[in-house]
């Protein structure tokens, strides 16, 4: 795992913790007062909420390695290029075809840590709902 990695694991954990303990404090889970399915419901939509969102964003990055996203940034950076041009403005910029050619020769998708991170909480809210539906 190189530098960057563990600095991105890091703050996905960060991230998935605050926005577990503010879940969590908005539903009660620290005052005591919940019975016990009560709290495995809650634990459980806390813990789905979660994965939900980073398998989203993981989903997105995924559409995006296929380049699904590639005319939007087409659109805009020539855009920008054309009205707002470079001292040295010349009219042979690439076409849309040369630039999705271009990009496919470097596209790949490798697993990213959001998808994991999203996994192990699907995983921890299904053994949570488990534990909410056979605890009586």
């Amino acid at each position: 795992m190189n530098k960057n990695n563990i600095i991105k694991s890091i703050v996905l954990f960060v991230i998935t913790t605050a926005l577990l303990i503010v879940f969590f404090v908005w539903k009660k889970v620290f005052t005591g007062e919940l019975e016990k399915q009560d709290l495995y419901r809650v634990l459980c939509d806390g813990f789905f909420i979660a994965s939900a969102l980073y398998l989203s964003f993981a989903a997105l990055q995924f559409v995006s390695s296929r380049g699904e996203f590639d005319s939007i940034r087409y659109g805009i950076k020539n855009f920008f290029h054309i009205h707002k041009p470079t001292k040295h403005f010349e009219n042979n910029h690439q076409t849309y075809g040369d630039y999705v050619a271009e990009k496919n020769k470097t596209r790949r998708f490798k697993a990213n840590i959001e998808l994991y991170v999203g996994i192990v909480l699907l995983i921890t809210a299904i053994v949570l709902y488990l534990l909410y539906k056979f605890s009586k």
